[in-house]
């Protein structure tokens, strides 16, 4: 039996049970059976609007609560699919920037490859986020800011780090 049944129909028994107890006895009570029923029955209806008010006021409890986690829930899942979707935009420029860096080094060694005096030499190209760093050795010079400069005109470089040094064996 629900809760609220059990508080509507516990005290309308118990005040009827009283009546009927009381009627059996013969106590001074002057009023007559049709009123001691009529004073149950009011006791009954009193203790029943008793119970609808609390099972109103746990119903109104219960659905506060029940807003609280309803709500409480939400934010959790929109702070699961925001760091979610920012982890995935992380990974996505994680992974195309390393095309891109991939692309630049491949670009500017085919850059330094296609150079006369360039082609011939040792030339390592590091890309990391658009910046290109050049490390071994170039003949001369000219050499050394030419390398430089076909590396700096490829698209997507954002910056050159010269780190040749001049062959002093030539």
């Amino acid at each position: 039996m629900n809760t609220f049944k059990q508080r509507l129909i516990v005290p309308a028994t118990l005040a009827l049970l009283g009546t009927v107890a009381l009627s059996g006895c013969n106590r001074h009570d002057e009023r007559t059976a049709g009123q001691q029923l009529d004073s149950a029955i009011a006791s009954a209806s009193s203790a029943a609007d008793n119970a609808a008010t609390e099972a109103r006021k746990d119903a109104a409890e219960l659905k506060a609560d029940t807003q609280v986690a309803l709500n409480d829930a939400k934010n959790a899942s929109a702070d699961a699919s925001a760091s979610a979707s920012a982890k995935a935009d992380a990974l996505g420029q994680k992974i195309k920037s390393g095309v891109s860096d991939a692309t630049i080094t491949t670009k500017v060694n085919a850059a330094l490859a296609a150079d006369d005096k360039l082609k011939a030499t040792k030339i390592n190209v590091d890309t990391k986020d658009g910046q290109v760093t050049l490390t071994g050795v170039a003949p001369d010079v000219q050499s050394l800011g030419r390398a430089s400069e076909l590396a700096q005109a490829v698209s997507g470089v954002t910056n050159v780090v010269n780190r040749l040094t001049v062959d002093k064996t030539s």
